[in-house]
């Protein structure tokens, strides 16, 4: 047990509970199980109380204390009970399953009240407004009163002329901060992935971006990003990147934990 705090390691914790080190990393990856993260390498440690109440069944302090640290999704109310975490790798394979897929986040956060900056490539506006017109909404009307806000990625990923990682960390903080000073409990940040085949320098650092990512959004508890990957143009090896980067990947309707810890 760590003494200073009070808290279990994650061996502890698993021995407690009766089950595999495994197990209890996929729970709180998929966010059924609150735990905190300590030290650089953001190791997982874990309260009794709250191991206690997750054995009992009763897991409502649990959710509350994981949104209050941060260390879980916002969720989208027909995905919270799958695991959805805020930080999405969504794949898709045409533009109707790439939309079928999205569309509960953006309305989650869209029915809310929550705005959403969309950093389009792949689409155009024009595709954006159609599939909004066929949930009944007015794409220049959610403009003007601030939900939706589209940036081509010439105007984001590569508003230089080049890819960097580091510059684009922080485009996505000025984003989310320009989201959060409207007063919103939530916020959604989409990105197209397909400037990736632009070719235009420092494409290579997408991976390390995503990565740091993660890192941004521990200080954003309140942002959900959802990133579009295109299975049918990304290769294997850039298709596993990318599930390595993020905690929780899609395809289809389905949820699965990524590689990222």
């Amino acid at each position: 047990m760590d003494k200073a705090k009070g808290l279990l390691t994650l061996e502890e914790a698993a021995r407690y509970l009766g089950v595999s080190k495994t197990s209890l990393r996929r729970w709180t990856n998929e966010g059924r199980l609150a735990c905190h993260r300590v030290g650089v390498r953001r190791e997982r440690r874990f309260d009794i109380r709250m191991l206690t109440e997750f054995l009992s069944g009763d897991e409502s302090q649990t959710t509350k204390a994981q949104i209050s640290s941060g260390d879980v999704a916002l969720g989208l109310s027909d995905m919270a009970s799958r695991g959805a975490q805020r930080h999405v790798c969504l794949f898709y394979r045409d533009a109707a399953e790439q939309w079928a897929n999205f569309k509960p986040y953006f309305l989650d956060h869209f029915n809310a009240g929550a705005p959403t900056v969309y950093l389009y490539d792949s689409s155009t506006p024009d595709e954006i407004s159609a599939r909004l017109a066929q949930e009944g909404i007015d794409a220049q009307a959610a403009q003007d009163s601030g939900l939706l806000r589209l940036f081509s990625s010439r105007e984001s990923y590569l508003k230089t002329g080049r890819f960097s990682a580091e510059q684009m960390i922080e485009t996505m903080r000025g984003f989310a901060m320009g989201l959060i000073d409207r007063g919103s409990k939530k916020q959604l940040l989409v990105g197209e992935m397909s400037w990736f085949f632009t070719g235009a320098e420092g494409v290579e650092e997408i991976h390390d971006y995503e990565s740091r990512l993660n890192e941004l959004l521990d200080q954003l508890p309140s942002v959900t990003i959802v990133c579009h990957y295109d299975v049918t143009r990304f290769d294997a090896e850039n298709a596993l990147q990318a599930c390595c980067s993020h905690p929780v990947v899609q395809l289809g309707e389905r949820l699965q934990s990524g590689f990222y810890v």
